[in-house]
């Protein structure tokens, strides 16, 4: 799984986020070790996180 966890950063990294997962009632983002994930809501995961909204898909 891997990854960086979307939040609890002491400086927070620069993160961006494809809208399009809005259409999802869950996501799963990296919990910070690469054998940990955590699910959240997707318009939950865009606020906390403080990414800036771009499409990657079509």
């Amino acid at each position: 799984i891997g990854g960086v966890a979307p939040v609890g950063h002491l400086t927070p990294p620069r993160a961006f986020f494809d809208p399009r997962l809005l259409v999802f009632d869950l996501v799963y983002a990296a919990g910070g070790t690469p054998r940990h994930i955590f699910p959240i809501a997707p318009d939950d995961l865009l606020r906390i996180s403080g990414a800036s909204e771009a499409r990657f898909t079509e």
